[in-house]
């Protein structure tokens, strides 16, 4: 499945999330880090290149505090079509992705296996510092369609709304694409990035215990998300697994979250588009139906 389609047609899942909400989320984690970054390369082949420290060994990185994470997701989304001077623009403000000789994130083969005596079964990658432009978009491209296809799949109609010769095929149709999302998000994101789990107790380190006797809520589990895609790869696991709310715009075909419910088969609409892309679309349709005779 895992495919963009341009149809325009509306795809309402059932309600979670704030009101239009970003699909990216404020992450209750450490800083992550952004460093300096610049374009290099020719009109044929252009590359983002960056440096955590310059000539002088001074950092040129900055820190991005987890609570500024909010809407990472949701611009990265946008770059799979954009300018390397858009996606310059995107990593000076959010990070890069830390790619390896392969054209993957670094920490692909960081995981060891278990399989191995040794542990890990290759030499772990290092960032080249280098990274093509071209393969911003794939990934770029990759986590759209990601979340694209969560959002038809908690769209479509009910099974037993479905004919019932047609029923074992959209069955088989729903299963591939849901193995396919998982499958994705596992192996190409959160398996190759190095998010890590650690229990945090909300407020000042001493007697960590005592309060958390005073509020268990206060003992957190939060995730380190070091680099960029460390952070994409978390967002987009929270877009997949709160599919709940998470819509498709009738306007401009972006995903989105609201948090009312919409019946089967209602037009929704993003911020952006709101009562403006409602209005076009049903001045086409009245149109439509005049040209077709439907409507006086």
């Amino acid at each position: 499945m895992l495919n963009s389609e341009n149809s325009g047609e509306p795809v309402a899942a059932y309600a979670l999330g704030g009101e239009q909400m970003q699909l990216g989320r404020a992450l209750h984690a450490p800083v992550w880090y952004v460093p300096d970054v610049r374009l290099s390369g020719t009109d044929d082949e252009m590359f983002l290149e960056w440096q955590f420290r310059n000539e002088l060994r001074q950092s040129v990185t900055k820190l991005r505090d987890a609570s500024q994470a909010k809407g990472a997701l949701d611009a990265f989304l946008e770059l799979r079509n954009a300018t390397p001077q858009q996606i310059l623009n995107f990593a000076q403000t959010w990070g890069v992705l830390g790619l390896c000789g392969h054209w993957k994130p670094f920490t692909h083969n960081h995981r060891i296996d278990p399989a191995d005596p040794h542990g890990f079964n290759e030499q772990p990658c290092l960032p080249t510092g280098k990274e093509p432009i071209a393969h911003w978009r794939e990934f770029a491209s990759e986590a759209f369609k990601i979340v694209y296809t969560t959002a038809k799949l908690l769209g479509a109609p009910a099974l037993s709304h479905v004919s019932v010769s047609e029923r074992p095929n959209e069955s088989a149709r729903r299963r591939t694409g849901w193995n396919k999302v998982i499958g994705y998000v596992l192996r190409h994101w959160l398996d190759r990035s190095a998010v890590r789990w650690t229990l945090l107790v909300a407020g000042p380190p001493q007697e960590r215990t005592q309060q958390v006797m005073a509020d268990p809520r206060r003992l957190q589990m939060v995730a380190d998300c070091p680099m960029l895609f460390d952070v994409l790869a978390f967002q987009l696991a929270q877009a997949v697994t709160r599919g709940e709310g998470l819509y498709i715009c009738a306007g401009c075909n972006q995903p989105f979250f609201r948090n009312w419910r919409a019946s089967k088969g209602q037009r929704v609409f993003c911020r952006d588009c709101g009562k403006t892309a409602r209005m076009r679309i049903y001045m086409r349709e009245k149109r439509r139906k005049v040209r077709d005779g439907t409507q006086a």
